[in-house]
């Protein structure tokens, strides 16, 4: 199913894990999906797994909505978010490859976290 991230079908349930990879510094309303939609998709005791480079651009998100803002660090505004609901269980560095052209390459680290449902 493809959909979009801020407006999920109704009904479609409660789940054990959840991953959201490269997907928040690309949306709309990144702190709406993070405070309402995402605790209400997982499970009490559930994981979630998120990972983001944090590469916000103006193209996907208007930059007064991005987490921490402009020149902030954007873990910890997530974190302030997340933690009603979810404990960080670990955070790490994962590196990933971006083929930006034929020849021309982007190496990069999106910031992956492993939360807990409370």
């Amino acid at each position: 199913m493809a959909g979009d991230a801020l407006h999920l079908p109704k009904g479609l349930g409660t789940f054990d894990l959840l991953l959201a990879a490269n997907l928040i510094d690309r949306l709309p309303h990144p702190n709406r999906f993070l405070s309402q939609i995402l605790p209400s998709l997982v499970n009490s005791g559930g994981m979630v797994l998120l990972t983001s480079p944090y590469t916000w651009t103006t193209e996907y998100t208007p930059a007064s909505r991005w987490l921490g803002g402009p020149s902030t660090d954007s873990f910890s505004a997530l974190q302030k978010i997340l933690r009603p609901s979810f404990r960080l269980i670990d955070r790490t560095n994962l590196p990933f490859l971006l083929r930006e052209t034929r020849r021309k390459f982007q190496y990069t680290f999106a910031d992956a976290t492993i939360w807990q449902k409370l």
